[in-house]
């Protein structure tokens, strides 16, 4: 929910310096850690998107596509999440340890249990561990290791292998819906190789109704009586109560329950786990892991905790134990020193507090950064009605460069182009401060020309045009491309065929007032309400792509033209979006590699035949073809 959005608005856009949140990284056994890349690429306004947004957000729907985690799992590159501790204020409130925040599909995680890549009686699978998805709370730490443990003892050999649980600050994992708040644990089935041994899987593998893997490398056979005393054991050990499902495929629960039957095994506890295996709804059918989730513990239910799958943004406020606290964060707002109202602000805008807004407004103005800072990280989020008002006023009067960026982007996020446009008249150039000497200036209007051009919308392209005549280079590049990006042109072509010949080697070389002269003529050109699906298709044929529309039959020339470089590779993909329906969250690849997200994700979903999609080098290097798996 908030600490990635904190952290998505300090990232520069095309001209502004980056921030991070505060919180300490602690020391933990795993590789070092990357982070995979954030591209600011613009997005049509018009797309679906299933209410998936920045890491963490809550979703009140997830698509169906979203749900096929298995099958998704060949299309993405096998990112190593960020090591990376969460702030989260632990003002007024009794929870200590690990705290889970929000619902499993929008919540967060705060100071994370480790589950060791390789213990006694459990391993994270080889596959898996890389992705530092091993992160949960304590809860469920002490739940799996005590399953793992009663499993070894019955079934000496047999291992517990630990697919995803959590990101280690919790938030979106892209090889799923839900795991976002530490509270869902993917636990590969117990198996069995052909020669009778206990099975070491390095993945999920998935399971028929003969009980035989479909996928492994080797013919695995599934362990009846090893997982049924997983399953029991769950429900029976310390903190079984609070389970509240184990899903997995009927036709693996069915015999399980027969096993435990024919063992004579305690009715009372045949009928927990019954009630508890479960085949979920609306989603894949769970036959290639078990998949654990339980209930949030008393202390996190002060800070949110919501054990629905899905709640709407100001559903944490409502929570009991959380409107028990609000009066003392108010408190805190009010008469605290800058820290402790810094931290009652971000969570008075987490649980969108609406007696606190009028505090919060002025607190976006505050004298004190670090006041000032937290009020508009947490306006931003919360976006309350008339937002953009005040963060207009906020724009006109910052001072400090990574506010102003933040401002300007939270204009862009509310749709309030008006007064972005109203900002490339502002000739502020704002320097990094002592504690960033590295970052770039902040040219106000080169990043509200930036955040203009990711709006999609080609009527305010002209708006763009005279900074071409910008004497500050950085300016008119920042211009260039985003008339190129929203009108699908190519400057060089746009200034050959208005002055010096069809071919312009270097933009930049061209006089300023005949670069601003080339552009005014296809503006000029253009209707007052050119649709920008028209523009992008009009920009494939011009580059050669015989593309007639956002539609599935134009799926193969679309994919083809991914590979161009600038605005014509970019329209490629979004028509892709448009054609499908669904528009891609950040950090799944398709805007930082789109040429190959795009084509293994159509060929999995049947939407395009592999022979059409071209073979395509992988993030690690090695070739890979959309029908291989």
């Amino acid at each position: 929910m908030r600490g990635q959005v904190s952290a998505l608005l300090l990232v520069c856009v095309a001209a502004a310096c980056a921030g991070g949140d505060r919180g300490r990284v602690p020391t933990l056994s795993s590789r070092p850690p990357e982070t995979p890349g954030l591209a600011a690429v613009a997005e049509d306004s018009d797309v679906p998107t299933g209410a998936i947004g920045f890491d963490g957000d809550l979703r009140l729907t997830e698509p169906l596509l979203q749900r096929q985690r298995r099958s998704d799992e060949g299309d993405l590159q096998p990112w190593v999440m960020p090591l990376a501790a969460r702030r989260h204020p632990l003002l007024e409130t009794r929870a200590h340890g690990s705290v889970s925040v929000g619902t499993v599909t929008g919540g967060y995680l705060v100071q994370a249990a480790e589950i060791e890549p390789d213990g006694k009686h459990h391993r994270v699978l080889a596959l898996l561990e890389p992705r530092n998805t091993r992160f949960t709370t304590d809860e469920m730490k002490r739940l799996l290791l005590c399953a793992a443990a009663r499993v070894a003892k019955t079934y000496p050999g047999q291992r517990l292998h630990v697919g995803n649980l959590a990101r280690h600050d919790g938030g979106t994992v892209p090889w799923s819906v839900s795991h976002h708040n530490g509270r869902d644990a993917d636990l590969a089935f117990y198996s069995r190789t052909p020669h009778g041994r206990p099975a070491s899987p390095d993945h999920l593998y998935r399971f028929n109704a003969q009980l035989e893997s479909v996928d492994a490398p080797v013919a695995l056979r599934f362990d009846v009586a090893a997982n049924w005393a997983l399953a029991k054991a769950l429900a029976t050990c310390p903190g079984g109560d609070d389970i509240q499902f184990l899903f997995v495929a009927h036709w693996l629960k069915a015999p399980m329950l027969r096993w435990a039957h024919d063992a004579d095994e305690p009715k009372a506890v045949i009928a927990r786990v019954a009630a508890l295996l479960h085949q979920p709804r609306n989603a894949m059918p769970h036959d290639d892991h078990l998949h654990v989730r339980i209930g949030c513990a008393t202390d996190d239910r002060d800070e949110g905790c919501l054990d629905v799958a899905r709640a709407d943004p100001g559903a944490l406020g409502r929570a009991a134990r959380v409107e028990a606290r609000l009066p003392r964060l108010r408190a805190a707002l009010r008469d605290g020193g800058p820290e402790q109202r810094a931290d009652a602000l971000y969570l008075l805008g987490l649980y969108r507090d609406s007696a606190s807004m009028d505090a919060m407004r002025s607190a976006v103005g505050d004298p004190d950064l670090t006041v000032r800072a937290a009020a508009l990280d947490a306006w931003l989020d919360w976006q309350p009605t008339g937002s953009d008002v005040t963060l207009a006023q906020r724009v006109d009067k910052e001072t400090d460069p990574r506010l102003l960026a933040r401002a300007l982007r939270g204009l862009a996020d509310a749709g309030a182009w008006p007064a972005l446009v109203q900002c490339l008249h502002d000739r502020r150039e704002l320097q990094p401060g002592d504690d960033r000497p590295e970052s770039p200036a902040v040219i106000v209007r080169a990043l509200a020309a930036d955040l203009i051009a990711g709006s999609g919308k080609p009527a305010l392209a002209h708006h763009l045009v005279d900074l071409l005549a910008d004497a500050n280079p950085r300016v008119r590049r920042t211009a260039r491309r985003g008339l190129e990006s929203l009108l699908t042109r190519d400057a060089a072509v746009v200034v050959g065929l208005a002055g010096p010949g069809a071919f312009v080697t270097d933009v930049d070389a061209v006089a300023p007032e005949m670069e601003r002269s080339a552009w005014l003529q296809v503006v000029a050109s253009l209707g007052p309400d050119q649709p920008a699906e028209d523009l992008m298709v009009a920009g494939l044929q011009r580059a050669g792509f015989g593309v007639a529309a956002a539609s599935r039959a134009a799926l193969p020339e679309l994919v083809r033209a991914l590979a161009t470089p600038g605005a014509v590779g970019v329209a490629a993909g979004r028509l892709i979006a448009r054609s499908v329906g669904w528009r891609p969250p950040h950090g799944r690849g398709a805007y930082s590699d789109p040429d190959v997200f795009w084509p293994a994700w159509l060929a999995k979903r049947h939407l395009l035949p592999a022979t059409a999609i071209p073979v395509q080098q992988g993030a690690g290097g090695s070739a890979w073809a959309a029908d291989s798996d």
